[in-house]
This record gives structure tokens, C-alpha cells and sequence, in this order.
């Protein structure tokens, strides 16, 4: 496991950096959420990550090697938690560095935000990958693309009408089940991951 996570962060590593640079530099902008920002990009490297293994057919290498399908799609797992866990700590690292010299530190409200997108972030990583192992890397985007606007129309539909108070209610109900969500999604998406693997792989 290991070794796969290191294969994975040497071939994002000069990738990383440039956007390490873009978050230093958006870190100063006023109204900006880097935090969010670093948190959601790093959801999306195992995408990254997997399209490059499709580019140079790691897969046809990986079945000559001793890694079981069950380690090369968790891997890609631990990769983007790992990486959104590290977004998350140098973005508060800085913005707290820029909230010291510029009077304005980080509040409640950012830090909650920041939660909630990290689980938006965790949700796509879900949806993403099982997608493109099953389909590769381009068909799959294809697909979350088409999920995704199809959710935002349900969700602007069904929000129409809503009162404000209705909607807090809402929002309160779902920032408790948040936790229990993202933990039985991660799971199904990683057992569907698995077997989209060896039904491809294999």
C-alpha cells in the first residue's frame, strides 16, 4: 500500500506544487476561501492519479505485480483522504498566517463551511472513482457531469418555494447526518469500486 501511495504522489508531486503556489496566492484575496478551495481540489487528484495510470496502462503492470485488486482501488482511496487532510491543515496554516498580518483571522463560520465542503468533496470522491474505474477516467467525467447537473436541477427544483426557516431546519438536519453519510458512502463506494475493478481487471 505504501509503495502505491508513493507512485501516486510522485506522479502528482510537480502538479501539486503549481497549485500549492495558486493557493498561496488566492490565500490573500479578500472574500476568498482557500481553504474550501484546496479541500475540493484535492477530492479530485485521485482522478487525476487514475488518469495517468490509465495513460501509461499501470493496470496491465499492477496484475504482474503483487497487489491485490482490493489495494490498488483503496490506495486511490487513502490518496485523496490523505491529500484533502493536508489541503486542510496548510490552509488553515496560512490563513491563519494572512488572518495575523491582515487583522482578519479565521471565524466559526469559515471553519464550518470549510467542514461542509470537505464532505461535498469526500461525496464527489465517492461518486468519481467508481465511475472511473468502470468506465475510464473520460467517459466517467462525462457521466458525474451529467449526474451533477441533474442533481443541481433536482435540488433547485425542490428548493423552490422553500421558506428560510425551512431551509435552516434542513440544513441542521443534514450537518448531524453528515458524519453517517459520508462514512456509509465512502464504504459502498469503495466495495462498488472493488468489484467494478475485477470485473474489469480481472
Amino acid at each position: 500500500m505504501k509503495a502505491l501511495l508513493l507512485k501516486d504522489i510522485i506522479s502528482l508531486s510537480r502538479y501539486m506544487r503549481y497549485v500549492l503556489v495558486l493557493l498561496l496566492i488566492l490565500s490573500v484575496v479578500p472574500g476568498f476561501s482557500g481553504s474550501s478551495f484546496a479541500v475540493m481540489f484535492a477530492s479530485m487528484l485521485p482522478l487525476t492519479a487514475l488518469a495517468y495510470d490509465e495513460r501509461i496502462k499501470w493496470d496491465k503492470l499492477a496484475a504482474m505485480m503483487p497487489y491485490t485488486p482490493r489495494q490498488l482501488v483503496v490506495s486511490k482511496y487513502v490518496l485523496g483522504y490523505s491529500l484533502m487532510a493536508l489541503a486542510l491543515l496548510l490552509s488553515l496554516v496560512v490563513g491563519s498566517a494572512v488572518g495575523l498580518v491582515t487583522g482578519a483571522p479565521l471565524t466559526l463560520e469559515s471553519l464550518a463551511s470549510t467542514v461542509v465542503v470537505a464532505a461535498f468533496g469526500l461525496a464527489l470522491m465517492a461518486v468519481t472513482i467508481p465511475l472511473c474505474i468502470r468506465f475510464g477516467v473520460e467517459q466517467g467525467r462525462i457521466i458525474l457531469m451529467i449526474v451533477l447537473g441533474a442533481f443541481i436541477a433536482l435540488f433547485v427544483m425542490g428548493m423552490d418555494g422553500v421558506s428560510d426557516a425551512e431551509f435552516l431546519a434542513l440544513a441542521r438536519t443534514l450537518t448531524i447526518a453528515l458524519p453517517v453519510v459520508t462514512i456509509l458512502l465512502q464504504a459502498a463506494s469503495i466495495a462498488l469500486s472493488i468489484r467494478f475493478y475485477q470485473a474489469r481487471h480481472m
